[in-house]
């Protein structure tokens, strides 16, 4: 013989009781994870690497134009198929045909571990003299985003553009990450950073 389980009122609360938990359960999760993200957002760091050349010199730079700290985990410089690990003085320094002698370069060293603050720029190599760095910092190093001193002139007949221009020339990679534990790469001959 089967018994009939009889809905009444206090069984009916109960379940609609159980759903509300299960559903208010849910909320707090969806809740939790798009708070972790937008802390996350809240500190995303975001390096760029720039050539500048100003009244101040001319440098190789790189800036965190993002929110939060960058602290560095790997920084090499790239050169056909070779891979120095070592910020661009420490490469520069190494070239037998340089220039200008690395020990009257401009340099702020970036190694791996440090913290790079939000809205800060490091001169990682240069020149307060525009004349005496500005070929070598061009001719070493493939640069992407190169804002031209004279910007009414426009590209020269000679003067290489495009892929030609980065086309046998070093190449800086910086790996960083945020407060988080979140991974990029920015390059010298690249616009955007690529997330690792």
């Amino acid at each position: 013989m089967q018994t009939k389980m009889k809905w009444d009122t206090d069984r009916t609360v109960a379940v609609c009781a159980m759903l509300v938990g299960l559903g208010s359960l849910f909320i707090v999760l969806y809740q939790t994870t798009l708070m972790r993200d937008q802390a996350k957002a809240s500190v995303l760091p975001y390096l760029m690497i720039a050539y500048i050349s100003n009244n101040e010199g001319v440098y190789l730079t790189m800036r965190n134009v993002g929110l939060g700290p960058a602290r560095i985990d790997r920084i090499r410089v790239l050169h056909d198929d070779s891979t120095f690990d070592g910020d661009p003085y420490a490469y520069y320094a190494t070239l037998a045909d340089a220039k200008v002698p690395a020990d009257r370069v401009y340099r702020d060293r970036v190694l791996p571990g440090m913290l790079i603050p939000s809205s800060s720029v490091w001169q990682m190599i240069g020149s307060p003299n525009p004349t005496q760095m500005a070929g070598e910092i061009l001719r070493t190093f493939a640069l992407v985003a190169v804002q031209d001193p004279v910007p009414s002139r426009g590209p020269t007949a000679d003067a290489p553009t495009g892929e030609a221009a980065v086309a046998g020339k070093a190449v800086l990679e910086i790996e960083y990450s945020s407060v988080y534990g979140e991974h990029w790469r920015v390059r010298s001959d690249r616009v955007v950073p690529d997330a690792l």
